[in-house]
């Protein structure tokens, strides 16, 4: 009797969990299909200044088919804290092009054992994690600081879909000097800013924000990235290879390192 018990509850739970991941998938894909169904831009932006129209020549932004969105597949490395043991991550992201947007889907540490979305649809951003796609360890979801979080990456990820510098209209740009540009969206509390630093080519090789939220712990450091082994794929010129630091009381965290393992834009 009891081992009979103890099957109908194992197959119960078996059965629970399925249902749990088939939501949160299907969660996963009606955020990508959004981004895949926003409104294609018919006109190329014409009120760019001269610098941001070079550098988007240069990275080999589309002017005749733009991409609708990017899927990509990245593989690398995180660290969830300071001197925390490294995780492996594999992951597919699809970014927007004209929509401002990204989902990135990963599976990471140990058999891939947390899964975590961590997105910026329709100007709201979402952070969360499951193990194996079913029990929830973390959610931040649609506060003001995880809306400007999210459309800071979107900002800093620019050289990962240049096309977008020639269709995104939400996009503000401003230069610096002759080695900075900066790049900003939204407006009030979840307004985001990034510094977009050049290299001796003209190609972006950091991007910085004063601050951002760090994890859930409601504090703000300072935020950047660097890109670095571009290379030419699908007509544009893709860094292949990045890493994001915060700077916390002084010292620099460096939580993520990615490597590209396939690009390609859908238009």
């Amino acid at each position: 009797m009891l081992s009979a018990v103890a099957a109908f509850s194992g197959s119960v739970g078996l059965t629970l969990g399925y249902m749990a991941r088939k939501r949160f998938n299907e969660r996963l894909d009606a955020l990508d299909q959004r981004l895949a169904n926003a409104p294609v831009v018919a006109k190329l932006r014409t009120d760019l200044p001269p610098e941001v129209s070079a550098l988007a020549e240069r990275l080999g932004a589309s002017r005749k088919h733009p991409a609708r969105y990017v899927d990509l597949r990245q593989s690398g490395t995180m660290w969830f804290k300071p001197d925390a043991s490294p995780q492996h991550f594999t992951a597919n992201q699809r970014t927007g092009t004209s929509s401002s947007g990204f989902v990135w889907r990963a599976k990471i540490g140990p058999l891939g054992a947390t899964w975590v979305v961590d997105s910026f649809v329709e100007g709201c951003g979402l952070l969360e994690a499951r193990l194996f796609g079913v029990i929830r360890v973390a959610e931040i979801d649609g506060t003001a600081a995880t809306n400007q979080g999210e459309a800071l990456r979107y900002l800093a990820e620019l050289p990962l879909n240049p096309d977008t510098i020639l269709v995104d209209h939400a996009l503000e740009w401003t230069m610096g000097d002759p080695h900075t540009i900066i790049v900003a969206t939204g407006a009030g509390a979840s307004r985001a800013e990034i510094i977009l630093g050049l290299d001796d080519a003209g190609l972006i090789a950091t991007a910085s924000a004063a601050s951002r939220t760090y994890g859930e712990t409601g504090k703000r450091y300072p935020w950047h990235g660097r890109f670095w082994d571009y290379q030419p794929v699908n007509g544009r010129l893709i860094p292949m290879q990045a890493e994001v630091a915060w700077e916390i009381e002084g010292k620099e965290f460096r939580y993520w390192h990615g490597k590209i393992e396939n690009w390609l834009p859908i238009a």
